[in-house]
């Protein structure tokens, strides 16, 4: 087998833009939502740009930060791997799909749909905040801009997160679990069957160094 080229690089300029974006978010939301007062339809351009354009290009920014700080977290040449069989019980292939993707962060593509369903639900939920403040009593107005800056701050965080969880670069079509997810999901319904027990998934991995794909 010849040898692989895994550069992992630093992913602290990820870590350090995603930050300083999620305050700046906070503290936008803040300083907006302090201004929260019933809005009629004349000031509509006041409220797309205050609670929906403001909020999208933040978390749009945050999803490119994670998105290349992805693509940029490793420099991979792909080796010829040499595969040899495996075997391991039906648990074990389980946990390791599941520790797989933490391990190789930087290889994995890990796609959850949390990632990209709850920053469009936070940024409903800011942008409902003018909608419904004539219905609020005066004395609730005061909670807006905890509720707009905790509720950016919390897109923003996911978004970054998500993107650079969900994103996939060079090393990701080796290190992939497809495979290996099918071949458990085959070893579940086998378990499932009446007098089938101790079901055992057989598999292809390939190792070098500290790295292993399936």
């Amino acid at each position: 087998m010849s040898e692989p080229t895994v550069k992992e690089h630093s992913l602290v300029p990820t870590i350090a833009l995603s930050t300083a974006l999620c305050v700046a978010a906070v503290l936008v939301g803040y300083e907006i939502g302090r201004t929260v007062h019933p809005l009629g339809l004349s000031e509509l351009v006041v409220v797309l740009v205050a609670y929906l354009a403001i909020p999208v290009v933040i978390t749009t920014a945050a999803y490119a930060i994670g998105w290349y700080g992805k693509k940029r977290a490793v420099t991979y040449v792909a080796p010829t791997w040499v595969f040899h069989d495996t075997e391991l019980t039906l648990d074990e292939a389980k946990s390791l799909a599941k520790e797989y993707p933490t391990a190789n962060l930087r290889l994995v593509a890990y796609g959850r749909m949390w990632y990209f369903m709850v920053p469009p639900v936070l940024l409903l939920l800011i942008l409902a905040i003018p909608m419904y403040a004539t219905d609020l009593d005066t004395g609730l107005w005061s909670l807006a801009s905890a509720v707009y800056a905790v509720s950016l701050g919390a897109a923003t965080a996911i978004a970054a997160y998500g993107a650079f969880r969900a994103t996939a670069n060079d090393a990701t079509d080796d290190f992939g679990l497809n495979s290996l997810r099918e071949t458990i999901w085959r070893g579940c319904v086998q378990e499932r069957v009446r007098g089938v027990t101790n079901v055992r998934v057989g598999h292809e991995v390939a190792e070098f160094a500290n790295y292993r794909v399936f």
